[in-house]
């Protein structure tokens, strides 16, 4: 059995905290608050319930929230909402400026239309034929295909994820200068492609959320003075603490931040990243050095 729900996190709240002398780079709606954890904790409590009526056990039941089950498909699947040409799920109320979460119980699984309950799906062909079927909400708008500024949206709903910004955000590598320069203030998240979309032009207002606040964006002259120690105990708690993303990306992205912002001013911030020992950050140093120049 199959319990998956939409959490909204939009909040009103000014994007970017910057003050004279001291820019910020800025941090995705999504990542301000830990929605995944919130909309866990709130999984948690219906997963008591579950227990106390129905004599389950802990080992029959799994909570997943950003998670390596296929989310998308199982809540497009189950009638939560439906593909947009951005990739993600989306509904008429509440656009896609949501998070994923559900239950899943040792029961059989069944995902609704001609499948019978025990039928095994294969996500790759059950995402391919519900992305087939149409976008219903999207109609023929392709703003979000037009305006990513790495191209990475390269058909409805398919995203290249070499080029999708908020995917390069935690890889350790070295980016290319047409991403650099394209990357603008990110910490980490993009948003571009819901920034545009019409259905997310009235958002809903999302839960009250005090779980590992971020804010809208940190102070760069903050984050690359941190040690490596110093920037771990900083994100502690947050969507940054995750096991996938190593603390010495989100010092490339502020790098890159850094740069874009052509603040001279930082320039003593960015010269010791200069000798760094990875090369990727290494990079991303020289980018912003001469961009400060």
């Amino acid at each position: 059995m199959l319990f998956i729900g939409m959490l909204p996190y939009y909040r009103d709240e000014p994007p970017d905290l910057s003050k004279p002398g001291d820019p910020h780079g800025l941090i995705a709606p999504f990542a301000r608050r830990d929605y995944y954890r919130a909309a866990v904790d709130r999984l948690k409590a219906i997963r008591d319930r579950i227990f106390k009526n129905s004599g389950l056990k802990k080992k029959n039941v799994r909570i997943f929230c950003n998670s390596r089950i296929p989310e998308k498909l199982l809540a497009a699947a189950a009638g939560c909402g439906v593909y947009g040409k951005n990739g993600l799920i989306m509904t008429r109320k509440t656009g896609s400026l949501c998070i994923l979460a559900g239950i899943i119980m040792d029961h059989p699984l069944h995902l609704g239309g001609t499948q019978k309950p025990g039928t095994i799906i294969r996500p790759e062909k059950a995402e391919k034929k519900l992305k087939e079927s149409g976008f219903p909400l999207c109609g023929s708008c392709t703003r979000c295909i037009e305006v990513c500024p790495t191209g990475a949206i390269t058909a409805p709903a398919v995203i290249n994820r070499k080029l999708c910004l908020q995917s390069l955000a935690t890889v350790q590598e070295e980016l290319g200068m047409p991403v650099m320069q394209t990357w603008g203030y990110m910490i980490y998240g993009c948003q571009i492609c819901q920034e545009v979309c019409p259905l997310n032009s009235t958002p809903v207002i999302g839960i009250s959320n005090t779980t590992g606040v971020l804010g809208p964006s940190i102070s760069l002259r903050e984050l690359l003075s941190l040690s490596r120690d110093s920037l771990s105990k900083r994100i502690q708690g947050t969507v940054l603490d995750r096991t996938w993303i190593d603390p010495l990306v989100l010092y490339r992205n502020a790098l890159i931040a850094a740069g874009n912002r052509g603040r001279k001013y930082l320039t003593p911030l960015v010269t010791p990243y200069l000798g760094h020992e990875q090369s990727w950050i290494r990079s991303a140093a020289r980018y912003a050095a001469e961009k400060l120049r």
